[in-house]
């Protein structure tokens, strides 16, 4: 390695750093003052050059540059440049405003980046740990990882000095970089492309320049500057740009998301605890940082309802101020810390895998719960500039507390404040929660729908990330609906279907060729029964109802209708036995059935043809019990199957471990039939009355589930009947009670089922 790369006396001076790291963040502010620069180039979207004063204004961090572009394929890609307030790059430019020196990004846009395997997150080095030379040094050091081998080397001492740091880490970036196998093709033009911009600002100026980029990058930029004949530059991508859209912006940031902790694999992990540590030491207070954070962790329990005591504490301190002796550490650090709670509170816990409360507070500390918030002034994308627009102009702005809204969709203004709210939905952005849709009543469609509005610290990020997909909320939504129609792998007719309802419900028009097309596609490929009539469902609701959408008796969901009917008749066909999935396979049955009732003029098939394929599932003797109470009830809403032909069915199935399931069939798709006949509810007291005591019990579940299809008035009304008919003819007196229910009884039930209901989901009970 060239010792004039970490010489201070140089025209160049490359600052090597590691992404979020308060002692870069320190020694580069520090450097800046005493050296003065002309210059400091950043590595940083070059792109944004033309916002960077926005950098200066006030923001609350930490945030992100989010730079995102539409690929000539039509995927849609992004990627965040996040800065907190310790970040060595964002105290760069603060300082440099401070010292009147020209601040640029030098680094390669994201748009000629921005290919499918292109990481989402530029300041990335969490490879790094599976470098050979890293797993030396952590060896050599005596240490669990990277991020201790660090915090060993820079972190630790608080007076490191810069000339110290400048030849410490410049060894370390250079034995990690010659220690690499090989150097990616983006990584080498992302560094021509820097080192281009460093000529560039060499010949325009005649001051000293600051270099500040990761330190991997920084012998290799020495070398492309001062050797170039042995480092012959990388082509750089065309003006034919791989996008046909693209922007960049601010955006509001987490420290949850900036954890590496989390998945986030950029810079130091655990930022609460580097932001505690870059806020005592620039305060440069007395109190050390361990134990301001332990009494934050003993808050934080308290809070909790966790008892934590004194000893507790002093315990947890004593363990680990004495690893952080052993381990040379000049006060306690994170690693000490959590060692210490380990050492001195945690015993059976980790032995069985479970959580401790002292520890899981910690976690949550060091990880952190600071958020970003933009500075007003900052450039919006015209995304979140026109929803801003649209939320004051129909008052759907969230507020803090709560408010529900009830919305009537056959109203104009109903209708279009439940698209902005549906294509708000469908781009995930949160806030707003559909709590009452519209419905089906009889034949009749009732619209209006009650949505929820509470304000989330995560609206603004999700709304500038938003901006991917369009420049405009209707666009965005519609390329968001793509996306997801293009990320179908599997063909799935129920979620084209989904697809199809979200964008409906948008306000999106139905002429989109290609759209339809892929659709009809992704049904046509289904094969599966279950999904295909889930989509059947929607379709019928969609062409038969949907006045106010607008999408009832077009041509494009009517096509859509005809394909899932026909497929989902042919797949019923040839589904054979199916079992354990009986409430899906009713439900399915019952869409062909209704989609035939309802338009059968428009389905293509005559209505001999449709009988056909009942009867002869009715005929097939190895069919379930289900399927063949299911067919016959099909067949006798079509006036195809009479009283006798039921009985004669019942009969066939009046085994005990057989009859409920036939029933279950037979009344999920005809339930009218038992009401319209009495004979047929004599029939089915005439075979209970004939079982044993056993075999009633083994009855007894499948009919529970057969008549709960029932409400409690028919049920009422089938028991008069049946006495009524056993009154006459068996010589049978007998009085059922009136059927009557309070209000307030109704009441008191409905809210007993509310909670027995959800002790039952939050125990697994419920499937």
């Amino acid at each position: 390695m060239n010792p004039d790369l970490y010489r201070l006396d140089q025209r160049l001076v490359f600052f090597p750093v590691r992404h979020h790291s308060p002692a870069c963040a320190r020694l580069v502010g520090e450097l800046i003052h005493q050296m003065r620069p002309t210059a400091i180039l950043i590595e940083g979207p070059a792109d944004f050059n033309d916002q960077i004063h926005e950098m200066a204004l006030p923001h609350q961090l930490p945030i992100a540059i989010y730079s995102y572009v539409r690929l000539a394929n039509g995927r849609r890609r992004g990627a965040f440049y996040p800065f907190s307030i310790y970040s060595p790059e964002w105290q760069a430019i603060q300082v440099a405003t401070a010292v009147s020196a020209d601040v640029q990004f030098i680094d390669l846009p994201w748009e000629h980046m921005a290919d499918e395997t292109a990481v989402a997150h530029r300041y990335s080095d969490g490879w790094w740990e599976r470098s050979r030379y890293i797993i030396t040094l952590c060896e050599k050091l005596g240490v669990a990882d990277m991020n201790d081998a660090w915090d060993t080397l820079f972190e630790i001492d608080p007076h490191l000095t810069i000339a110290e740091y400048m030849e410490r880490a410049h060894h370390y970036c250079y034995h990690l970089r010659a220690t690499t196998p090989e150097i990616d093709d983006e990584t080498q033009r992302r560094e021509t492309f820097m080192a281009d911009r460093i000529r560039q600002m060499m010949d325009t100026t005649d001051g000293r320049l600051l270099i500040v980029t990761g330190g991997f990058h920084s012998s290799a930029l020495f070398d492309l500057i001062h050797q170039p004949a042995k480092n012959p530059p990388i082509s750089q991508p065309t003006s034919d740009s791989p996008t046909t859209e693209k922007g960049i912006a601010l955006t509001p940031y987490s420290y949850k998301r900036l954890d590496g902790l989390a998945g986030y694999e950029a810079g130091m992990p655990s930022p609460g605890f580097y932001h505690h540590i870059w806020q005592d030491r620039q305060r440069q207070t007395d109190q050390p940082t361990h134990r301001r954070l332990l009494g934050m962790v003993a808050q934080m329990l308290r809070e909790r309802g966790q008892v934590v005591s004194a000893a507790d504490l002093i315990a947890v301190e004593t363990t680990a101020q004495a690893l952080a002796q052993l381990r040379g550490h000049s006060q306690i650090w994170r690693r000490d810390l959590l060692d210490g709670i380990v050492g001195a509170l945690i015993k059976d816990e980790i032995a069985y895998g479970l959580p401790h409360p002292f520890l899981t507070a910690v976690y949550d500390l060091f990880r952190g719960s600071e958020r970003g918030k933009l500075a007003k002034g900052t450039t919006l994308p015209p995304l979140v500039t026109q929803l801003h627009q649209l939320l004051e102009q129909y008052e759907l702005f969230a507020d803090h507390k709560a408010r529900n809204i009830r919305l009537d969709l056959t109203k104009p203004d109903g209708l279009i404040r439940s698209r902005i709210l549906h294509q708000i939905r469908v781009l995930q952005i949160p806030g707003y929660a559909l709590t009452k849709s519209g419905g089906i009543g009889g034949d009749k469609a009732y619209w209006d729908e009650t949505w929820k509005l509470l304000w989330s610290p995560e609206f603004e990020s999700a709304s500038i990330e938003a901006s991917i997909y369009g420049p405009t909320l209707i666009d965005a939504a519609r390329g968001k609906l793509q996306e997801r129609l293009d990320e179908v792998e599997d063909p799935n007719a129920d979620l084209a279907a989904t697809i199809l309802l979200d964008g409906a419900l948008m306000g999106l028009p139905d002429e989109d060729d290609a759209f339809f097309q892929r659709l009809i596609a992704l049904i046509n490929q289904d094969g599966n029964f279950f999904t295909v009539t889930q989509a059947l469902d929607q379709l019928l609701y969609l062409y038969r109802f949907d006045e106010v959408l607008g999408t009832a008796r077009t041509t494009s969901v009517g096509d859509l209708l005809r394909v899932t009917f026909r497929r989902g008749l042919w797949l019923l066909e040839s589904l054979g036995v199916v079992s354990g999935q009986d409430e899906e396979l009713l439900t399915g049955i019952r869409a062909l059935l209704e989609s035939f009732e309802r338009c059968g003029d428009l389905l293509d098939i005559a209505p001999a043809d449709f009988i056909d394929v009942f009867t002869r599932i009715g005929q097939d003797d190895g069919q379930t019990a289900v399927v063949r109470g299911a067919v016959n009830g099909v067949l006798w809403t079509l006036g195809r199957a009479d009283n006798d032909t039921l009985r004669r069915q019942m009969r066939y199935f009046a085994d005990p471990q057989q009859l409920g399931d036939f029933l279950t069939g037979l009344f999920y798709l005809a339930r009218e039939a038992i009401q319209r006949q009495p004979e047929l509810i004599a029939q089915v007291d005439d075979f209970l009355m004939d079982y044993s005591t056993d075999e009633f019990l083994t009855a007894l579940p499948a009919l529970r589930l057969a008549f709960s299809f029932f409400t409690p008035r028919e049920k009422h009304y089938m028991a008069e009947t049946l006495f009524e008919d056993k009154g006459e003819n068996g010589g049978v007196t007998a009085v059922v009670p009136p059927l009557q229910v309070t209000l307030q009884q109704a009441t008191q039930i409905l809210a007993f089922e509310e909670r027995l209901f959800t002790e039952m989901e939050k125990y697994g009970l419920l499937t």
